[in-house]
Formats: C-alpha cells, sequence, structure tokens
C-alpha cells in the first residue's frame, strides 16, 4: 500500500547537453522504480515492527532541508526526499485506517 510519488519528472527545465525522450524516460522511470522499491522495502520493515517509519520519514525531510539551496539538482532531491517522506507518511495512514499494521 504505497502511495505513488506526486512528480512529474518531464517540467524540470533541465539544463544542458539535450537528453532525448527516450533517454529521458529511461532515466525517469529507473528512478522512479528505485523511489517505489525504497517505499515497499521502508514499509514492510515498518509493518515488520523492524523500523520506524515516521523518524525515517523524519530524518528524509531533515535530510531534504539541510541540503544546499540554490542547485536545480539538489531541488529536485529535496522535492525528492520530502515526496518519499510523504508517501511512507500516506501509506501508514491508509494502512492504519484499514486497520492493518502500521
Amino acid at each position: 500500500d504505497v502511495v505513488p510519488l506526486a512528480c512529474d519528472w518531464k517540467d524540470e527545465g533541465m539544463k544542458g547537453s539535450p537528453m532525448h525522450n527516450t533517454e529521458f524516460d529511461e532515466l525517469a522511470g529507473r528512478i522512479e522504480g528505485l523511489a517505489r522499491a525504497v517505499l515497499l522495502i521502508a514499509a514492510g520493515l515498518e509493518m515488520a515492527g523492524l523500523m520506524d517509519g515516521p523518524r525515517l520519514a523524519d530524518d528524509w525531510r531533515g535530510v531534504a532541508q539541510r541540503l544546499p539551496a540554490g542547485q536545480p539538482v539538489l531541488l529536485a532531491a529535496q522535492r525528492t526526499l520530502n515526496e518519499l517522506a510523504e508517501s511512507l507518511d500516506a501509506a501508514r495512514r491508509t494502512r492504519q485506517a484499514r486497520g492493518r499494521p502500521s
């Protein structure tokens, strides 16, 4: 029950050498796949009682806040970490609403 990340990879206004759509789609798909895998692992460990999910989400938010500002790639990293944290929290809320272990 992991909530998908809410992001639109193509609206990032990437600079530098142009990336072909197929290359971009490949990279975006791989990143999305990794993010979903991390969320599934985190949720599984949390449900098994082996990890403190709220703490992990807070740690991700803390890392995002401490990243230096002003660099587009770090802004994207901040957004991603915050989206991961929110997705993990949302999955927990969904499980709790369904009466499943958090």
